[in-house]
């Protein structure tokens, strides 16, 4: 067979089929063409200096009204915004908590104390602010003023620990106000079939922990009568549950039942339940709450196993950028004042509150072109996490992101869809909205009054 001199031209050909885009070629990555022949990309440059802290799982870019360029990022841990070469963070703000205390041990481990339950989790961020040390740690207020810090551990449900970078001496007191970060979820999917996760032994992570205050033999009684006296029942279940007390709690400790909390008794008790063993026990042995604890054999309740990883929802609203967390709130940052930079994201955003928006939601959209806020998989009763449903579709009255009442003066409206399980996202498309769910996809289509939008 000839030789046969085959040249084949530089460029990629995206406008024709492989057989009709004869001597191109028709797809590539990272290449560039170079005296007519290609070759790889010579590498990549850092756009930043800074560090991304968490797994970035949404990326969307916007222009204001003014030609400003933005781009929001939303990790697992925060909403952050890049322009011109920095990053802003603009993480919404939960709930203040007030006047917590700092325990100083002679570590890099510091204990904090709050007044009622504090609701954190580990890997939580806080923001501290109003900072007063208690005095003789050899640290300065300034140096946690300010300051983020992630949750370590959650010994109880008023405690928690964070790390600091230098040792300060023993000393406990001192005040600071704590503004948590609101949470977005988990850095990665777990899985929570079957048996579901859970820690070896059945033993639960951060449950309330204190130590017995009196004696207990190898009987059928409390330390007084019928009930156990504890240091403190601060974090146990009020309304009654379960403790295990051992020297080890995790492993061959006895398992007790107890129906109500008074001050620091737990009362009507029933020893050696669940299979454990009924032995005595010596002042000051370790208690635990294990109403949650799950034994040798049983299988985790998958239901309480966070399945999604923290997801974000990005969309702009003219100037103003959206920001839904999976299954949580909807946020918003108006980039058109002068302080937008040291603004965070809010439901109060002046102008743009979603105060009046539902809580729970799976995913969200600003319609193209109608200008309604939409909300998918979100609540059947606006303000009630407990309503919230998979395959429910919300929108606001139109060019008004904080009105989802239906009435008859206004386009707000509300879709429930019938085949598959859980909306899984939604994408604009050309004059309409496709939705998918596990099983099928939906077209969202303007119709107007007065359905506002066809299914």
């Amino acid at each position: 067979m000839a030789l046969v001199d085959f040249k084949l031209l530089p460029g990629i050909d995206k406008q024709q089929t492989q057989v009709g885009a004869e001597r191109r070629w028709v797809d590539s990555d990272n290449v560039r063409f170079r005296y007519g022949l290609p070759e790889k990309l010579g590498g990549w440059s850092s756009l930043l200096t800074d560090t991304i802290v968490g797994v970035a799982r949404a990326q969307f870019p916007f222009v204001d009204l003014d030609g400003n360029r933005y781009v929001a990022i939303g990790t697992d841990k925060f909403l952050l915004i890049y322009y011109e070469g920095q990053l802003y963070d603009i993480t919404p703000l939960a709930t203040t908590i007030s006047s917590a205390t700092f325990t100083f041990n002679g570590t890099t481990t510091i204990t904090m104390t709050t007044s009622s339950a504090h609701g954190l989790l580990a890997g939580d961020i806080i923001l501290f602010d109003s900072v007063t040390l208690p005095g003789g740690t050899g640290l300065t207020d300034a140096a946690f003023e300010d300051k983020l810090f992630q949750v370590i551990t959650v010994p109880t449900s008023v405690t928690f620990t964070i790390t600091f970078t230098s040792t300060g001496s023993s000393a406990t007191g001192g005040s600071v106000d704590l503004k948590p970060y609101a949470s977005v979820g988990p850095a990665a999917q777990t899985y929570g079939y079957g048996f579901g996760v859970g820690n070896f032994g059945g033993t639960i992570s951060g449950v309330a922990t204190t130590d017995l205050d009196g004696t207990l033999g190898d009987n059928t009684s409390g330390t007084t009568g019928t009930t156990i006296a504890v240091t403190s029942a601060t974090g146990f279940p009020s309304a009654g549950g379960t403790i295990i007390v051992s020297d080890t709690p995790a492993v061959d400790g006895e398992l007790i039942d107890y129906t109500a909390v008074s001050t620091n008794n737990l009362t009507v008790i029933t020893r050696a339940v669940d299979g454990s063993d009924r032995s005595a026990h010596a002042d000051e042995v370790a208690v635990a709450d294990a109403t949650d604890y799950t034994g040798w054999g049983s299988a985790v309740t998958a239901s309480n196993v966070t399945l999604e990883p923290g997801l974000w929802a990005l969309d702009n609203y003219g100037d103003v950028l959206l920001a839904t967390i999976l299954n949580g709130k909807t946020y918003t940052w108006d980039s058109s004042i002068a302080a937008r930079f040291t603004t965070r994201a809010s439901t109060g955003t002046t102008s743009y509150v979603t105060t009046s928006a539902p809580t729970a939601s799976r995913a969200m959209m600003m319609s193209p072109v109608t200008r309604h806020l939409v909300l998918f998989g979100t609540e059947t009763t606006i303000a009630d996490t407990s309503t919230q449903d998979d395959m429910f579709i919300r929108f606001s009255d139109q060019e008004t992101i904080n009105d989802f009442a239906p009435t008859a003066i206004n386009s707000a409206g509300s879709q429930r869809l019938q085949d598959g399980t859980k909306i899984m996202g939604a994408i604009k498309a050309k004059y309409n909205i496709l939705v998918w769910t596990g099983t099928s996809l939906y077209t969202m289509k303007r119709v107007g009054t007065s359905f506002t939008f066809g299914f």
